[in-house]
């Protein structure tokens, strides 16, 4: 398991109504401020909708441990709305540059 003591939790408490009043969400400020203090070696942004695939930070692990080199990664998304299914549930859509 994690240690806990290693995870930054950073709630931004902000209701729809909230982010209209002021034109947006903020969560980019949050997100921005909590790296400035942060020393960590790896950083996951992780918001109210996300999920992390139990193998997620052992293949995540294994990828920096073989790629000491990379500097920085990007995840496939799978996307899926938590209101009517789990995550596991979820399909996979891929992007490519157009």
């Amino acid at each position: 398991g994690f240690d806990s003591k290693k995870i930054t939790y950073t709630p931004i408490l902000m209701s729809d109504d909230d982010k209209v009043a002021i034109g947006g969400s903020i969560f980019g400020k949050y997100i921005n401020d909590t790296i400035k203090e942060c020393d960590s070696d790896i950083i996951i942004l992780i918001c109210d909708d996300d999920a992390i695939f139990p193998d997620y930070m052992e293949n995540l692990n294994k990828f920096y441990n073989d790629n000491p080199d990379k500097m920085w990664g990007y995840s496939y998304v799978e996307f899926y709305n938590p209101e009517i299914e789990h995550y596991t549930k979820a399909t996979k859509v891929c992007y490519t540059n157009q």
